[in-house]
């Protein structure tokens, strides 16, 4: 969002985009859309001024927020647009319904290869209905805030957003939520318990990348769990014999066998290690295919 517009008829924002394109939103009283004249008349009334040349596309439509009570109805499933609706406001519905797909997609390709494990397909309902339920929570309230009537608490409200949008912990905050890199699966049945201080990735969290070392980008070869083991300093651990993993990476601080492993991670400074919190011993994560910690082993 490049400007916020309040004023007494409603907000309107505006999205830059290529060249002097701009995308407008605004509350509107009728539900026809507006013609350019009625829309340059909106944009003088509500912001500083500038002029409309010439529209591409003009439609209008009205906010709705639902979602259905169960993502999984024996062989069918709902995601995206089909389980959750709301509010535009923070423009997360195509974030949402991606994380659906790829939450249940890797699920139903396990369920096909290894069998249609329940506890597994009912994972996609319980990891992700509280997901939407946030969404919808905070677009809605996003929503009734920026379209607020009454005068003292438009001030307010005003006032408000001013002063904490200047703070670097507020906008941090609001970007993570936006972008929902904040979802976790902590309280899904098809992960392990978390074990240690929060300040270290726990299962049910998104694996986090170490640039360093470019994690992700062997992490995301695979289709399948991935058993990333974590030597401990100056140690090689020997791969585990575990049904459905798929692969096994190796990150390690010495020379380390490359035939036992499906791949190998040079980390001389360990900044694995830190970054996930293994301490001297090392340690064992299982990487779902969708980049969510599935189960951490620490080596004692």
């Amino acid at each position: 969002m490049h400007t916020f517009f309040t004023s007494d008829a409603g907000p309107l924002m505006a999205f830059p985009m290529l060249g002097r394109r701009l995308r407008l939103i605004g509350q509107l009283d009728a539900p026809a859309a507006p013609t350019l004249e009625e829309l340059q008349a909106i944009v003088d009334h509500r912001t500083t001024g500038f002029r409309l040349e010439s529209a591409r596309w003009i439609t209008s439509f009205e906010t709705h927020h639902a979602q259905v009570p169960c993502y999984r109805v024996g062989r069918g499933f709902l995601a995206g647009d089909a389980a959750h609706v709301h509010s535009p406001a923070g423009g997360q519905g195509m974030n949402t319904g991606i994380q659906d797909a790829f939450n249940l997609g890797w699920k139903l390709a396990q369920a096909a290869t290894e069998g249609p494990g329940s506890a597994l397909l009912d994972s996609y309902h319980a990891e992700r209905h509280p997901v939407a339920a946030h969404v919808i929570k905070v677009t809605t309230a996003t929503t009734d805030a920026g379209t607020v009537t009454n005068p003292l608490v438009r001030r307010l409200r005003n006032c408000g957003v001013r002063v904490a949008s200047g703070l670097s912990p507020v906008a941090h905050m609001l970007a993570e939520e936006t972008e929902e890199t904040r979802v976790a699966y902590r309280a899904s049945p098809i992960v392990g318990p978390s074990r240690r201080s929060h300040r270290s990735p726990q299962p049910g969290d998104a694996a986090p990348e170490v640039a360093a070392v470019s994690l992700h980008n062997m992490l995301a070869r695979a289709t399948g769990p991935t058993a990333l083991y974590i030597a401990g300093r100056g140690q090689v651990p020997e791969p585990i014999a575990a049904r459905g993993i798929q692969r096994h990476v190796l990150v390690a601080d010495a020379e380390a066998p490359t035939s036992a492993f499906d791949g190998v991670i040079s980390d001389p400074d360990r900044a694995v290690a830190a970054r996930y919190g293994t301490g001297k011993n090392g340690g064992l994560f299982v990487i779902r295919p969708d980049g969510y910690i599935a189960s951490r082993s620490d080596q004692r």
